[in-house]
C-alpha cells in the first residue's frame, strides 16, 4: 500500500497536488487550525435548498427527501465508484475507508429503514485525484457540457450503481455530488467558473475537527425539519496506522434510538 502523507497548514493549496501517493480515499492529514462555526453545529437547521443528482443527472434537494413518514434523516457522504481499479484497492469504491464502513451501514439501514429513518446516500467522485481512471479536475474544473465531464459522469455514475445493483452498496436510491459541494475543501482546490455559484451551505458538512482532504465518509443525523441532532459520524480511518476509529456501529445504533423514541 502507498504510504500516508502529511503536510503543514501553511501552502495547504499548492501541497495538496503535490502528493502523488495516498491512501485509502487519497486523505492528508493537516495540521490546519479548527474552524468552528463554518460547519453545521448541534441546533443548526440544514438549509432545505442543499442539492445533488439523481441517477438519471436530474437536480433534487435535500428537503425534497423528507416525507411524512420521516421521523429521522440520515445523511450520509461516501466515496462512489472508480472508473479503473488502481493497485491494492477492492470493494470497487475509491475510498477504501467508505468500502470498509459498508458493513456499519449495511447493519444501519436494513434495521432502520423501515422505522422511520429516511436514508439519504450521497456518493462523491475523487475530485482531486486521477488515481482512479478519472482525470484530474475533470469534475471540479470541467464544463457540464463538455465531453469529458459528462463521460467522466456518466462511468461515475454507472460504476456506482452496479455496486448497488449487486449488493455492495446496501442503499437504494443513491444521490451524487459530482462537484464536491458537501463536504467541500477549499484549503485543497481553488473554486473556477465551472464550478457555478458557491452556495452557502457548501463545505459545512464537513466536520470543524476532520483534518482530511475529503471526509468520506461522513454521517449526519437530522429531524424532518432538517435540524442537526448530534454531532456527525466521521473521521474513521480504517486503513491508517494506527487505526483510527472515532464509531462503531454501536454508536451509530445508540444515538438513531436514542432519537426515534424522541421522535
Amino acid at each position: 500500500m502507498d504510504r500516508r502523507h502529511f503536510f503543514k497548514s501553511a501552502g495547504v493549496a499548492a501541497t495538496v497536488h503535490s502528493v502523488t501517493q495516498l491512501l485509502g480515499c487519497d486523505k492528508v492529514i493537516t495540521e490546519a487550525k479548527e474552524t468552528l462555526g463554518t460547519n453545521y453545529q448541534v441546533g443548526d437547521f440544514v438549509d432545505p435548498s442543499v442539492y445533488f443528482m439523481q441517477n438519471k443527472g436530474q437536480r433534487v434537494t435535500l428537503g425534497d427527501q423528507v416525507s411524512a413518514y420521516t421521523k429521522l434523516v440520515y445523511l450520509i457522504v461516501f466515496g462512489g465508484a472508480y472508473a479503473s481499479k488502481p493497485p491494492n484497492s477492492y470493494g470497487g469504491l475509491w475510498c477504501a475507508d467508505s468500502v470498509a464502513d459498508m458493513s456499519v451501514q449495511r447493519t444501519v439501514y436494513f434495521n432502520y429503514a423501515s422505522q422511520g429513518v429516511t436514508f439519504v446516500p450521497v456518493a462523491v467522485p475523487p475530485v482531486y485525484s486521477n488515481r482512479y481512471g478519472y482525470s484530474r479536475d475533470v469534475f471540479l474544473a470541467g464544463s457540464k457540457d463538455a465531453g469529458m465531464y459528462q463521460e467522466a459522469m456518466s462511468t461515475f455514475i454507472e460504476q456506482t450503481e452496479s455496486l448497488r445493483v449487486d449488493g455492495s452498496i446496501p442503499f437504494d436510491p443513491i444521490f451524487y455530488d459530482p462537484r464536491f459541494r458537501l463536504l467541500d475543501n477549499p484549503s485543497a482546490h481553488e473554486h473556477v467558473p465551472a464550478c457555478g455559484d458557491i452556495e452557502s451551505w457548501q463545505g459545512r458538512f464537513k466536520w470543524h475537527q476532520d483534518e482530511q482532504t475529503y471526509g468520506t465518509p461522513t454521517t449526519w443525523v437530522l429531524s424532518p425539519q432538517l435540524e442537526v441532532l448530534a454531532k456527525p459520524f466521521h473521521g474513521n480511518v480504517y486503513e491508517a496506522v494506527p487505526v483510527s476509529i472515532n464509531y462503531t456501529v454501536r454508536d451509530v445504533v445508540a444515538v438513531l434510538d436514542r432519537l426515534l423514541v424522541q421522535a
